[in-house]
């Protein structure tokens, strides 16, 4: 941006006036840097000034004989004109002729003068301009949210499109324009394909680019639950495609969003299994019926992998001594579970000093087999 070298006649000067360049912008931007050629070592001023010469912002330099990399970083506001001034006896190279304003980029920035008695003849001092978007806020993350669908619907970086004409609104949260992936650029894009759709701002010294959208063609939800139940631990599932949002109802009072979720059953019997299925297009309600068998506490002293500690104050361990590879889960009375694991541990502990006192079950699975124990935790040290 800018003449981007001294190419052509000139000389240095050095007079007792600061002579500047006239530039608009049409865009917020920052000056980042510009190239400066001087005859003589030292510190020398460059300020940024309003069209009237007001003083805005500057930048101390120690500027060596050559050619100088100037790092300004000067935050320039739209539509407005500035002048870029160097200092009194300035001994900075200016071109006298092979001059050719206005220097732009379109819509962008234009260098359209100079200070000189003739503004179209003569080019100060600032050689090779770079520039950058104005950062807003260095620390401010950018979000893509979706446009008018059902709010209880999160999907989760992915959205499907219900059909081949439909489109979807999608919008960049901080309220300024964004550059999309296609190089268009507004606060709003409207997508109609799958594909990939992301927004980014960029900023001083930085780029935060927001989480890709993901639009898949539209799948219809099929498939059915799975219930795998031994004694009152049950595992579900949903073995089918296209859904974003899971809500299991276990008829035991308790529920679930988790995709696979695990639950302990407090009582034996017969449960009614309700799972609603969503995505932003449609939704399926599935609902089966198991039946929950008695299962028997285990006694501790007879069991190969168990609890030693019983009852216990700040946490237990589980004894493995043959070392084999087991499960654990263990549950509050309300039949939630509280912690879970997969080990070879000859003595794994659990710690419980977060949790409140009362009665647990441990719940443990080897090699097909499944063991209950019943835990109290008590206060004490």
């Amino acid at each position: 941006m800018g003449k981007t070298n001294q190419s052509g006649n000139g000389g240095f000067i050095y007079t007792n006036k600061k002579h500047y360049l006239v530039f608009q912008s049409f865009e917020d931007i920052v000056l980042e840097s510009v190239q400066i050629y001087s005859n003589s070592n030292g510190n020398k001023t460059i300020e940024l000034q309003d069209s009237a010469g007001n003083f805005i912002n500057s930048k101390n330099h120690t500027f060596t004989i050559g050619i100088n990399q100037v790092q300004l970083n000067f935050n320039i506001p739209k539509n407005k004109r500035y002048r870029l001034s160097g200092p009194t006896f300035a001994n900075l190279f200016a071109n006298t002729d092979s001059v050719n304003y206005p220097y732009q980029i379109n819509e962008i920035i234009s260098i359209d003068s100079s200070s000189a008695d003739n503004s179209q003849s003569v080019y100060y001092y600032f050689y090779n301009w770079k520039i950058g978007r104005y950062c807003y806020s260095l620390n401010e993350a950018l979000n893509v949210e979706i446009l008018d669908i059902n709010p209880q619907i999160n999907p989760s970086g992915t959205m499907m499109l219900c059909s081949d004409i439909e489109e979807i609104n999608i919008q960049a949260v901080s309220g300024e324009e964004a550059l999309w992936q296609d190089s268009s650029i507004s606060q709003n894009y409207v997508a109609n394909s799958p594909g990939s759709y992301y927004a980014q701002q960029q900023y001083l010294h930085c780029t935060l680019k927001s989480d890709t959208l993901f639009l898949i063609p539209y799948e219809i939800m099929q498939g059915d639950m799975e219930a795998n139940c031994t004694h009152q631990l049950c595992t579900f599932s949903f073995n089918g495609n296209g859904v974003f949002h899971y809500f299991w109802d276990f008829g035991d009072g308790n529920s679930s969003t988790e995709a696979n979720p695990c639950h302990q059953y407090a009582d034996t019997g017969v449960y009614i299994v309700n799972l609603l299925l969503q995505n932003n297009c449609d939704s399926i309600h599935i609902q089966k019926q198991i039946n929950i068998l008695s299962s028997q506490v285990q006694d501790f002293d007879f069991q190969e992998i168990r609890p030693t500690i019983n009852p216990f104050t700040k946490g237990f361990s589980i004894l493995n001594l043959e070392q084999k590879k087991y499960q654990y889960f263990l549950f509050s009375a309300e039949g939630k579970i509280i912690k879970f694991g997969e080990t070879y541990s000859e003595n794994e502990y659990i710690s419980m000093e977060n949790n409140s006192n009362g009665l647990y079950i441990l719940s443990i699975i080897e090699n097909n087999t499944i063991s209950h124990f019943k835990l109290v935790k008590i206060s004490g040290k």
